[in-house]
């Protein structure tokens, strides 16, 4: 998600959620390029960024002031993996399969760290901990177009909405599912047959 600035007030920049449905104002930006962030934690200072230009969502929730380890953590590994499996998917549209399954093996790698951030809310841990899940039920296969992409639109969205609900994480669940992937943690199905006898 990136913050846009979308019009003037008293002679600032207003920043604007771009992905919101009714444009929610987060931020004042002066022309100066410094500013305030409307946030969870209260009002935080941005620098660097000039009126007009985009401020990368990142680069907010990178600030000190802006969040727990675990949330800077997250927005410090989601960005690479997010690119790495946009990487996937163009080299499996080329009929690149091995540079494919190369930039999975990345995504895969970072997956464990994001586990760490699951602190973040559940619906970060249910949508990291499918995205492992899926890894480790492949078996090392490499994956089909169609979970590639169901794999980067999770991530994207955690991305985009680290503290997101339960319930919009099992939208995104049920899309990996859909896609053919397995996302159930190793041995939920024995856990199950045995919970039903």
């Amino acid at each position: 998600m990136t913050m846009q600035a979308q019009g003037r007030v008293n002679g600032q920049t207003e920043l604007t959620q771009s992905n919101s449905e009714d444009g929610v104002r987060v931020g004042i930006l002066s022309a100066g390029g410094e500013g305030t962030l409307l946030g969870e934690a209260g009002v935080h200072p941005v620098r660097g960024v000039s009126a007009g230009l985009r401020a990368d969502l990142e680069d907010i929730y990178r600030a000190p002031e802006a969040g727990s380890i675990e949330l800077r953590s997250a927005m410090r590994l989601l960005p690479e993996a997010v690119s790495w499996a946009e990487s996937a998917i163009e080299a499996l549209d080329a009929g690149e399969p091995f540079q494919a399954d190369d930039a999975m093996l990345h995504v895969h790698s970072l997956i464990p760290e994001l586990f760490c951030c699951r602190g973040l809310g559940d619906g970060f841990g249910a949508v990291i901990n499918a995205i492992l899940s899926s890894f480790e039920k492949r078996q090392g296969l490499p994956m089909e177009i169609g979970h590639l992409e169901a794999i980067r639109r999770a991530l994207s969205a955690i991305r985009s909405e680290p503290r997101m609900s339960f319930d919009r994480a099992l939208d995104l669940i049920s899309v990996m599912e859909e896609a053919g992937l397995s996302v159930d943690p190793a041995g939920a199905d024995e856990l199950a047959e045995w919970l039903s006898e």
